[in-house]
């Protein structure tokens, strides 16, 4: 909510402020946690979520949240861990599915990373991270058909700060290129 609203900052002194008012205020601490991870604060967000999970173990926000950190600081037998106990709690949970697949893929776990995505496609079929990341675990299995159309996905996947330029010229998709001039830009 925060990044719809206003500073990264000005959220962390009102979740601070929540914080303060009720000390066992589990979503302002995840929350805070949350904006944390994504201003790079690792360490100090995963605090949080340690603190939230020693008043509520099976607190599945918490766990998810806590494995992204992880992933982030490079604990990815860590990150696993945390996943695999929110997965307990929510088996069915997508983005859950995603995050482990991602570390999976950064583990070269590929077979498994792209049996999550898969799985993840089961319950939201129009994932975008989850095509998007299945796509790039193709690709880095020689798998270039399924990997390049899942790719294509990036363009959704607001996770991503990518967008399609808007051009009025088509994306090549393997026609011939004989006598045709391809425009190339930057990501």
């Amino acid at each position: 909510m925060w990044n719809k609203i206003g500073s990264s900052e000005a959220a962390q002194v009102d979740y601070k402020k929540a914080i303060d008012l009720k000390a066992d205020y589990l979503d302002a601490k995840i929350g805070l946690g949350a904006l944390l991870n994504k201003v790079e604060e690792h360490e100090e967000a995963l605090a949080y979520f340690e603190q939230v999970l020693t008043i509520d173990a099976k607190n599945m926000a918490a766990l998810n949240n806590r494995g992204n950190v992880l992933e982030e600081l490079g604990r990815l037998d860590d990150a696993v861990e945390s996943y695999d106990l929110a997965l307990k709690i929510s088996p069915t949970n997508a983005d859950i599915l995603v995050n482990k697949g991602n570390v999976l893929k950064d583990l070269r776990r590929i077979d498994k990373a792209i049996e999550l995505y898969n799985k993840a496609m089961d319950m939201t079929p129009q994932s975008a991270k989850a095509h998007y990341n299945r796509g790039l675990s193709c690709l880095m299995t020689g798998d270039l058909e399924k990997g390049w159309d899942d790719y294509k996905w990036r363009w959704q996947n607001t996770a991503l700060s990518m967008q399609r330029p808007v051009m009025d010229k088509p994306v090549w998709d393997g026609f011939d290129l004989n006598g045709k001039t391809v425009l190339l830009y930057p990501k």
